[in-house]
């Protein structure tokens, strides 16, 4: 009996984890740019690094089949794509007011 409320407690915390995920990944496209052209370039490696790491997470709790909603995963890829994009624009456009 133990076993299975530990099993149940885990699973209903990866499944608050998923749902916290699925939270942050709502937050409009607009914001989170917004929110990333405001950010020095460490912030953004940071941002860049939390990213991918709960990227990870979601990607074994899919493949142990504790997510239940996988289109999180797209959201996550898409964010750290918009990450590397505002990345490379700060790079371009300090480049630029250097020549």
């Amino acid at each position: 009996m133990a076993d299975s409320k530990v099993t149940k407690s885990k699973k209903t915390t990866k499944l608050a984890e998923a749902k916290q995920n699925t939270k942050l990944a709502k937050r409009s496209t607009a914001d989170l740019l917004n929110d990333l052209r405001s950010s020095s370039q460490a912030q953004l490696n940071n941002a860049l690094i939390e990213a991918k790491a709960d990227l990870k997470k979601a990607q074994q709790m899919l493949k142990a089949g504790e997510l239940p909603a996988s289109h999180v995963i797209k959201q996550m890829k898409a964010k750290i794509a918009r990450i590397h994009t505002v990345m490379t624009e700060s790079k371009n456009n300090k480049d630029k007011e250097a020549k």
